[in-house]
């Protein structure tokens, strides 16, 4: 298993750059819409339906 912060050097910019998966951009969407809905005064009326 990859490490979850791996840097890796560009050639290009003399820059580094974190290398990530797919696993982490699904994460970051769903944390960022979890936010969204949670923010919403509206959002907070509902319960549960599970």
């Amino acid at each position: 298993m990859v490490s979850s912060n791996v840097e890796e050097w560009s050639g290009i910019d003399d820059e580094n750059y974190t290398v990530i998966n797919e696993e982490h951009v699904v994460d970051a969407v769903a944390n960022f819409m979890a936010k969204c809905i949670l923010s919403n005064p509206k959002a907070q009326v509902f319960s549960c339906l599970i």
